[in-house]
């Protein structure tokens, strides 16, 4: 059962090292004890590819890629003024990359979309969220979808009733190659009420 963060939530992290992978970069980066606070819409995490992407990887990723993580000790993360374990808000995370094991699928985007729905028993039709994210290749797997992949990966997370929306990191080159992927589906997932964590260098004004 996933955790209602939909108004969200605050993260206490402790001192250590991040391996941030995803489909493009790898970097070993240092987290703080540092305090953050989410709340629905985008929430930008600006800096270098070692110094912003940590908390985006941790949430996102500590369950499944444990070996990933050397922490003096669990991040405290508090929603609605109740404890949450790490494990546990994880199940309401979707990290928006091909390594995510979600993307891995060798099944297409619409079977991915409905098979979300059907198992959580989303009150989004399959059609409304190909509709909000303007999905043209439905009948791929994310890996053939070209540049759309990040539409589909977005579409898919919100079918399976994800609430928070983890990017990797995104250079300034690339957010402004993937502008108009990255302006639709923010857009969307913004207007479905959904947190997400975008960390980068780019200003807004390259990737929205």
């Amino acid at each position: 059962m996933q955790t209602n963060i939909k108004n969200g939530f605050s993260i206490t992290t402790y001192d250590g090292f991040v391996h941030c992978r995803s489909s493009r970069y790898t970097c070993y980066t240092a987290i703080n004890n540092e305090e953050f606070h989410f709340s629905p819409g985008l929430n930008v995490l600006k800096g270098d590819i070692d110094e912003s992407w940590a908390i985006s990887y941790l949430l996102s990723m500590y369950s499944e890629r444990p070996k990933d993580f050397a922490l003096d000790s669990e991040p405290e993360i508090v929603a609605k003024d109740k404890r949450i374990p790490l494990n546990e808000l994880s199940e309401s995370v979707c990290y928006i990359d091909e390594c995510y094991s979600l993307f891995k699928s060798k099944k297409t985007v619409l079977k991915l979309i409905e098979r979300g729905i059907a198992s959580t028993g989303n009150k989004m039709t399959a059609d409304e969220i190909v509709q909000a994210f303007s999905l043209e290749r439905l009948d791929r797997r994310i890996k053939y979808c070209g540049n759309e992949k990040w539409r589909s990966m977005c579409a898919i997370g919100c079918a399976y009733s994800k609430d928070v929306f983890c990017f990797p990191w995104i250079s300034k080159k690339m957010g402004k190659y993937y502008q108009g992927h990255f302006k639709k589906a923010i857009s969307a997932l913004c207007k479905l009420q959904k947190i997400i964590l975008f960390p980068t260098n780019c200003d807004e004004s390259d990737f929205l």
